[in-house]
């Protein structure tokens, strides 16, 4: 019951993030979308990895680390000279 809660949460978190995409400019850059993202595929891995459908966590797996880089980069300070 909890692994379908969890996954639940990071399903309707990656729809909250893809929604925002879809009617915010340049969201895709902010720091709450890219966290959004990682809780939610974090959820999505939890729940499939669970239930055994091991390509689904993985994909996801994928989706958190590319989506940490992200966050790194957007949160890493400018160098202006």
């Amino acid at each position: 019951m909890i692994y379908e809660v969890i996954g639940w949460l990071g399903a309707l978190l990656l729809l909250i993030g893809f929604i925002s995409a879809l009617v915010l400019p340049h969201v895709t850059t902010k720091p709450w979308y890219l966290i959004t993202n990682i809780f939610g595929a974090i959820g999505i891995i939890v729940n499939t990895y669970h239930a055994g459908a091991y390509p689904a966590a993985v994909f996801n797996m994928i989706w958190v680390t590319a989506a940490f880089i992200r966050l790194v980069i957007v949160l890493k300070p400018s160098q202006k000279t």
